[in-house]
């Protein structure tokens, strides 16, 4: 091991609660992260699984006037 790995690992040791409050930040960071992103999928998959079972359409269109052989 070398002279500064040694001086590395003293200096980690003396700021330890800086280290362990940066690494707790770090974590929540990435938490709330992948969190937001499985909440997204979520919401996603369930609006479509709504859509799919209510039977609705892919795409709205108002018309005023329309034929009525395409009314159904």
């Amino acid at each position: 091991m070398s002279l500064l790995d040694r001086k590395l690992l003293r200096e980690i040791g003396a700021l330890r609660g800086q280290v362990i409050t940066i690494a707790l930040l770090v974590a929540a960071g990435v938490a709330v992260f992948v969190g937001s992103v499985l909440t997204y999928d979520s919401l996603s998959s369930a609006v479509e699984r709504f859509y799919a079972t209510a039977r609705f359409p892919q795409v709205f269109v108002t018309l005023k006037r329309a034929p009525l052989s395409i009314v159904p």
